[in-house]
């Protein structure tokens, strides 16, 4: 049985103790692909924020592990320190590419500024976690997203290359706001680019997880 690691949700960056910077997205559609690989029996661990709503139909069990963050640097650590453990990588998350630099340890002491006072905070790019998974285990598969708000497709795939080339994945799955439910480009590790909808794209991840690859090593003869 394939062990599978699949991100959902969105990922914040941490402000303080109680503020994050997040995003819009739940992480309905990825909860979906995470039950889609447990109802064919892998082992599936899910990766999520530590506040993010659980499916009811997701239930915690001898196949199926939840794995709680609390933002995006220990979203990487996380992956950092397992990588080497599972076969298969789904990274789905909808992860903060911003955060700031030096969050408050405790609470932001807002009681020692005046309404309207203005003051700054330093941000930085997140770390990225597909970044360190081939490094850590390279003969893994491992699947990106790369969402981006643009009507050129020429424009969606070329963005989902770097990614792939980045991360050395096997696929980016590529879309827009408008259209992650429907159709999605797959951005495939020979540069192909095959457009298909959300079922489709379902069945490309378990024929990437299932694909098998072969390694020739030349020995002198005793």
């Amino acid at each position: 049985m394939k062990k599978v690691v699949i991100s959902c949700g969105p990922i914040p960056a941490r402000l303080d103790s109680v503020k994050f910077i997040t995003n819009r997205f739940k992480g309905g559609l990825a909860f979906k692909t995470a039950n889609y690989l447990i109802e064919r029996n892998y082992d599936v661990t899910i990766v999520t924020w530590k506040n993010t709503d659980i499916p009811a139909n997701i239930q915690e069990g001898e196949h199926v592990h939840l794995e709680k963050v609390t933002d995006v640097f220990d979203y990487y650590n996380w992956y950092k320190e397992n990588a080497a453990d599972y076969d298969a990588f789904i990274m789905a998350a909808a992860v903060a590419n911003l955060t700031p630099s030096n969050p408050y340890e405790g609470k932001f002491p807002s009681h020692n500024y005046s309404v309207g006072e203005k003051f700054n905070i330093q941000f930085e790019i997140a770390p990225r976690a597909i970044d360190i998974v081939k490094k850590v285990n390279p003969r893994c598969c491992l699947i990106g997203y790369k969402l981006f708000d643009t009507p050129d497709e020429n424009e969606l795939a070329e963005i989902a290359r770097h990614t792939l080339a980045d991360a050395r994945a096997n696929i980016v799955f590529a879309n827009t706001p408008q259209t992650a439910k429907s159709r999605k480009i797959a951005v495939m590790a020979d540069n192909a680019v095959l457009p298909c909808s959300f079922d489709e794209h379902l069945e490309l991840i378990q024929r990437a997880i299932e694909a098998e690859y072969y390694r020739t090593e030349i020995v002198t003869l005793s």
